[in-house]
């Protein structure tokens, strides 16, 4: 799987929880969410683990998806950079509806973002369904890189249009035969120059072969720069999963203050309860 990066440098040292592991279809730290609030962080690599400083951060989720059965979800990345158990919020409200198994894809995220030798890491989740049920986490983090120079890195990343009440995102309808509207999805606190977007569905009866494109903009609802583009999100079979693809982080600097807005477009019939969340590197 090719990673993306800002420049020619390249990763010449990889760490995470599941490198070496066996695949399977429930694969990575399971963690248990909890019903609309945020679970205690529970660790998912420790920071013997991180030998090298790393600049870039590989997330699958999966196995959340559960069939009949409507599971709005949302993961959270913590860290404590001295290697300890303190965490602070770190990748906020990855959205992770119904995310399938990792055999049937589950949902993916890259983030270009500094994670120092010895530090820890933990998840956190939280789900829309009183069966809570558990979350699966895999993580790979890529240090070495030959030229340290010109890697652009950031940071932190910022959550933009989580609604942590219902575990999901703002709500978007999505066109058909033609592009949705765009919908304001919320405001960047900070100067942002990379993108990362998701998707989820709450819906006890999903349409199986269904397949969403989503995009996301910064701009003022009329005239629109494209942050990122026709990221799919499909689902496999009736038992209400939704898989989407790896995508790379897109490299566009928005100010703070800036509007971020989503879209999406359907291949069928849309299913109920669909939302967006867009994430900020800075």
């Amino acid at each position: 799987m090719g990673l993306f990066q800002f420049s020619r440098p390249s990763f010449n040292y990889v760490t995470g929880n599941v490198t070496g592991t066996r695949p399977a279809a429930a694969f990575g730290t399971s963690i248990t969410p909890g019903n609309n609030s945020y679970s205690t962080y529970a660790s998912i690599l420790s920071g013997g683990s991180i030998t090298r400083d790393c600049y870039g951060i590989l997330i699958n989720i999966n196995s959340i998806a559960a069939a009949t059965t409507a599971k709005d979800s949302l993961c959270k990345i913590g860290i404590d950079t001295s290697g300890g158990t303190t965490y602070i919020d770190f990748i906020p409200h990855l959205i992770c509806s119904c995310a399938g198994t990792f055999a049937q894809g589950g949902v993916w995220y890259y983030f270009p973002v500094f994670i120092p030798s010895g530090s820890q890491l933990a998840a956190s989740g939280s789900t829309n369904n009183a069966t809570v049920g558990t979350q699966r986490v895999a993580v790979w983090l890529y240090g070495a890189p030959s030229n340290l120079k010109d890697l652009k890195y950031g940071m932190g990343v910022e959550a933009i249009g989580q609604n942590t009440s219902l575990s999901c995102g703002t709500g978007v309808t999505s066109g058909t035969t033609s592009e949705g509207s765009w919908t304001l999805l919320g405001t960047t606190t900070h100067k942002c120059f990379a993108w990362q977007w998701g998707m989820g569905i709450n819906d006890t009866t999903m349409s199986s072969g269904n397949i969403y494109t989503t995009d996301i903009s910064y701009g003022d609802g009329t005239n629109q720069i494209i942050l990122g583009q026709d990221r799919q999100h499909t689902i496999l079979t009736v038992s209400e999963d939704l898989n989407s693809s790896c995508y790379p982080p897109m490299p566009v600097v928005v100010p703070a203050g800036g509007s971020i807005y989503g879209r999406m477009q359907c291949s069928g019939t849309a299913d109920s309860s669909l939302t967006m969340v867009a994430y900020g590197v800075y």
